[in-house]
């Protein structure tokens, strides 16, 4: 994965474990490097050609990672080679 989308992965991650709900693209260009809306849709088509995330088509804040599941204790589980491994968003 490209460092970028690395990137914009994370800050999706973090602005859900923050705000109970995905950002819209202008919101994740105000949290990352990029500074387009196509630039941004570029990398989430990309992403989700990738398997690593899903959205809705023509509707905001529907972005969602299949593979990131949160518990209810606020932290959120990564699936590694199947192994659950807890992390702690700050």
């Amino acid at each position: 994965m490209k460092p970028r989308h690395q990137r914009l992965i994370n800050a999706i991650v973090v602005f859900r474990a923050n705000n109970g709900y995905s950002p819209t693209i202008r919101e994740i260009i105000d949290m990352t490097d990029y500074t387009s809306t196509s630039m941004v849709g570029s990398a989430l088509r990309q992403l989700r050609e990738d398997g690593l995330i899903d959205y809705v088509d023509l509707k905001s804040r529907t972005i969602t990672l299949e593979w990131l599941l949160l518990s209810n204790d606020g932290r959120e589980k990564y699936e590694d080679d199947k192994e659950n491994i807890e992390k702690d968003i700050p």
